[in-house]
């Protein structure tokens, strides 16, 4: 089952396991069609999933995201909340 990563607060009762982050980064050029901001954006997902998988958690609530983009790179980092469902 894949954990879900959401940036919504959880609407069920849980509890905390930790404070999560990730980064994820796509590369680019322009005569390569740029970096792809849904490519970074889903590299930094699974990273969230990973960390979340490691603890037990059942999601990853209430994420942030920011994005960081140059002519050939865009970094996306996310923070999010590891939660086991109760």
């Amino acid at each position: 089952m894949t954990i879900p990563v959401s940036t919504t607060p959880p609407d069920r009762p849980h509890e905390v396991l930790d404070t999560i982050a990730a980064v994820g980064v796509a590369t680019g050029g322009f005569l390569r069609g740029g970096p792809h901001l849904d490519a970074a954006l889903e590299q930094c997902k699974e990273g969230l999933r990973r960390f979340a998988a490691a603890l037990g958690a059942d999601a990853v609530a209430s994420c942030h995201f920011e994005t960081h983009f140059d002519r050939d790179t865009i970094n996306v980092a996310g923070f999010g909340t590891a939660i086991r469902w109760t």
